[in-house]
């Protein structure tokens, strides 16, 4: 990705690459991030997927300027904390986010993605995490972001089977 020089390049930038409600990049920053990337994969890279519980929930609950709140809190925090920081930070999807970090161990990486949860959930905020590390040359792309998610839907769903809540209801 090239980046801007000027003033005017910076909020053109802005605008169309990050989204106006959490700050971080949007779909087209990722594809074109991964675009990139494709190139020439970092080893270790991982790709990450973030899924918010309870957004249904909250968006019928309090209305739809609770729930952007929520999402911003989010990814606030999320940025703040490592792996994250360490990465490019992307909103893909309504609460679906994705992180692609480069140079971290999947060793580590599990470690602190327990610890960013245990953060997060200090803070009223619950979500699903998976993610894919690439330490091979064999892995591309394509493969890791599928796996990240299926991952990332498969903690979704044992964090609903072990609270007992159904996800589709207030």
């Amino acid at each position: 990705m090239s980046y801007p020089k000027t003033g005017e390049e910076v909020y053109v930038s802005l605008n169309l690459y990050n989204t106006m409600l959490t700050g971080i990049g949007n779909r087209t920053a990722f594809e074109l991030e991964l675009k990139n990337l494709e190139k020439k994969l970092p080893r270790p890279f991982t790709i990450v997927a973030y899924d918010l519980n309870y957004m249904k929930r909250i968006n019928d609950t309090y209305g739809h300027a609770a729930g952007d709140a929520y999402l911003r809190h989010m990814a606030h925090l999320l940025m703040r904390e490592e792996p994250v920081s360490r990465g490019l930070s992307f909103r893909i999807g309504g609460d679906e986010l994705v992180v692609l970090c480069t140079g971290i161990s999947e060793k580590e990486f599990y470690q602190k993605v327990e610890e960013l949860k245990t953060e997060l959930a200090a803070h009223d905020v619950s979500m699903a995490v998976g993610a894919a590390v690439n330490t091979l040359e064999a892995v591309g792309k394509d493969h890791l972001l599928t796996e990240s998610e299926r991952r990332m839907y498969q903690d979704k769903a044992e964090y609903y089977r072990s609270t007992g809540l159904d996800r589709r209801k207030i």
